[in-house]
């Protein structure tokens, strides 16, 4: 049994499209200016509109007359290779590249994905602006602009993907929290005495930092990104600042694994505060 199509689910279904209008090609018209031009405007209708009737025909008719007082400009069009269009494209509406040279572009995206190499947007902004400088267009006729690009991925069938992340939520009572905090430090402050606060905050550093976007092949469940492994090696910042706003200098906390020898083991932890002796002589 044939499969049916699928059964809505919203209790309405989507109004069919009336086609009220045609687009016409200014190749179309061109050949109909042409015959115009040789036959007159009554003939014109009669060979390309033979089944038009009374009101229609009139309509036609003016159709006709205004493509016939546009001949130069079809002409035109014609004749520098856009005969297969429609419209010509508003004043200020940006130009695009060549098919060859968006084919690179597109080859240039996947072999970096082949090797692994994550491609951000700017990347393929900065490339298709280079390209677009080897055929002689200024930044002002091609930017590479936020439009074109998402022209250009659907086109090659690519799409941004973002890097999957996992973090914390915020609780939901964190500010109640932090101002309890505050008054507790005010209220000590009071209690003690105490004219000056500093507070310490730790920081960290990664080693290695990757983009959190890059360009790939639309539908694919697993994107890889080559690195050198050390995307979760990180160091410590120690940043310190007085409540007269006052910042002191900062100073970075590494860590070094510990020794296999437990006499080495032993003199670190006892001599060089856990320090190994290449980094305790710097």
């Amino acid at each position: 049994m044939p499969r049916g199509s699928r059964p809505r689910v919203k209790g309405f279904e989507a109004s069919p499209s009336q086609c009220l209008r045609t687009a016409i090609s200014y190749q179309r018209k061109y050949i109909s200016n042409s015959f115009v031009e040789q036959n007159g405007m009554a003939a014109a209708v009669t060979r390309f509109y033979p089944s038009l009737q009374a009101e229609a025909r009139k309509r036609k008719k003016r159709q006709l007359h205004k493509w016939f007082e546009a001949r130069d400009d079809i002409a035109k069009q014609v004749a520098q290779g856009n005969g297969h269009l429609c419209k010509e494209p508003r004043s200020g509406v940006g130009c695009i590249l060549p098919r060859a040279e968006e084919d690179y572009l597109a080859f240039w995206i996947r072999d970096l994905r082949r090797e692994g190499v994550p491609v951000s947007p700017l990347m393929l902004q900065m490339k298709a602006r280079a390209v677009a400088g080897e055929l002689g267009l200024r930044s002002d006729q091609f930017s590479a602009s936020s439009s074109w690009r998402l022209r250009f991925l659907k086109s090659y069938r690519l799409s941004l993907r973002r890097r999957t992340r996992i973090g914390q939520k915020t609780p939901g009572d964190s500010r109640e929290v932090a101002e309890k905090f505050r008054e507790e430090v005010q209220r000590m402050m009071v209690k003690n005495g105490i004219t000056e606060v500093y507070n310490a905050d730790q920081t960290a550093l990664n080693f290695e930092h990757l983009p959190t976007h890059t360009i790939d092949e639309t539908g694919t469940r697993t994107v890889w990104v080559r690195n050198s492994g050390k995307e979760k090696s990180r160091l410590t910042a120690m940043v310190l600042a007085d409540s007269r706003g006052i910042k002191r200098a900062p100073f970075l906390v590494f860590k070094q694994p510990p020794s296999r020898v437990p006499v080495t083991e032993q003199h670190n932890h006892k001599e060089q505060k856990g320090f190994g002796r290449d980094l305790w002589k710097r």
